[in-house]
């Protein structure tokens, strides 16, 4: 992979953040991809997570953002992981 081959390039995947419980319904082969994301974060110490757009997510999507964001920021990639917002610039 990039990541593998070139260890000294720093790669950031924007957007890193939980789908809205119909998102995952509508596309439901996308909805572990952000724990994907940050197992490679978790093992590359190259990549790097943004991870934004919260707002936006239902209740349930929210506590699992919670948990998300608590297993990232307590875990090996906490350094690579960027957080923020874009709202209320799109609303």
């Amino acid at each position: 992979t990039i990541l593998r081959d070139f260890p000294t390039l720093k790669v950031v995947h924007q957007a890193a953040g939980l789908l809205t419980d119909r998102e995952r319904a509508d596309h439901p082969d996308q909805a572990d991809l952000p724990y994907r994301l940050l197992a490679l974060a978790e093992k590359h110490d190259n990549f790097h997570l943004d991870i934004d757009d919260w707002q936006r997510i239902d209740d349930a999507g929210k506590r699992r953002t919670c948990a998300f964001l608590r297993r990232a920021f307590e875990g090996p990639a906490a350094g690579r992981i960027m957080f923020g917002t874009d709202f209320p610039v799109f609303t």
